[in-house]
This record gives C-alpha cells, sequence and structure tokens, in this order.
C-alpha cells in the first residue's frame, strides 16, 4: 500500500497536464473564481479548461495546480478502491461465511477516510491556485478560508487564512 501511495505521489503531476486552450480577449486579464460548480472569470462562465489553461499561464499559479492535480488523482482512485473494498465487504460481511468481510468494510471506510483528507488537500491547493492567479494579473482581494495547519507541538490547528 505504501508504494502504490508513493508511486501515485511521485508521478502525480504527470496526469496534471491538458491541452493548451487559449484564453479570448474578452476575459483575459479578469478575475477567476469558482461558485456553485461553475468557473467565472469576471461575471462570465467559462469551461474548466479555459480557467485551468489560465492557471497555468502564471508560473506561481501553475506550481500550485501542479501540486493539487497530485493530490487529487491519488485520491480519487483511493476513493473508488476504499468503495470497491466497502461495497464487497459488507456484501460479503452479510452473506459471508468467514470474517473477510469485516476486514474489507473496515478497510474500505478506512481508504476511503485517506481518499476525503487528500481530496481536502488538493482543494486548498487549488484555492491557493485561484488566488495566486488573481494576484499574479493585479487583483489582490483576499479571500478568508480556515486551513488545518501543523503546529509545533505536533498536532493539528484551524487558522484563520487571509
Amino acid at each position: 500500500m505504501a508504494l502504490f501511495l508513493f508511486i501515485f505521489a511521485l508521478f502525480g503531476n504527470a496526469f496534471a497536464d491538458d491541452g493548451d486552450v487559449k484564453l479570448s480577449p474578452s476575459i483575459a486579464g479578469k478575475k477567476l473564481s469558482f461558485h456553485d460548480r461553475n468557473w467565472f472569470m469576471g461575471e462570465q462562465i467559462v469551461d474548466a479548461d479555459v480557467a485551468i489553461n489560465a492557471i497555468k499561464s502564471k508560473e506561481e499559479s501553475s506550481s500550485a495546480y501542479s501540486t493539487a492535480m497530485g493530490f487529487y488523482y491519488p485520491g480519487l482512485v483511493l476513493a473508488y478502491a476504499g468503495g470497491a473494498a466497502l461495497g464487497y465487504g459488507v456484501v460479503e460481511w452479510i452473506w459471508g461465511d468467514g470474517d473477510l468481510g469485516m476486514y474489507l468494510t473496515l478497510g474500505g471506510a478506512g481508504v476511503i477516510g485517506i481518499s476525503l483528507l487528500l481530496s481536502h488537500i488538493a482543494d486548498g491547493y487549488m484555492h491557493d491556485a485561484i488566488d495566486l492567479y488573481n494576484k499574479g494579473i493585479g487583483i489582490s482581494e483576499t479571500s478568508l478560508r480556515l486551513k488545518l495547519v501543523p503546529t509545533e507541538q505536533g498536532g493539528i490547528a484551524v487558522a484563520l487564512a487571509f
């Protein structure tokens, strides 16, 4: 399992490369945002390809986007694997003869938990990529977010990010 996670962490950025989509002059240089499952540049709804390529056009935001995809894709694979293990484990636990169902169910739930954590980390990096893109084009609005950050004692704390 550790080898599986290492391979996806190492090669996760290779999956993040989409083709180039040019920005039209009417939306270039406008504020980028993501609300209600839609990408916006200014007030106009744009395709995800256009928004992602806008993020990739700036070096700082491109780096944050690649990091986000490096966490997103392994999390997605783990979510599917955990869901399959959970589903098969529940069926085996109910109708099976051995103890395999309980272990598969609990293991699948644990893997789903890890995938949710990876998804949360990827979401934070994606928000950072959007903020860095907006700062790169001269729009420096502060966005208020709650973040989980490590503490000096080795724990986790909730912090306000501006």
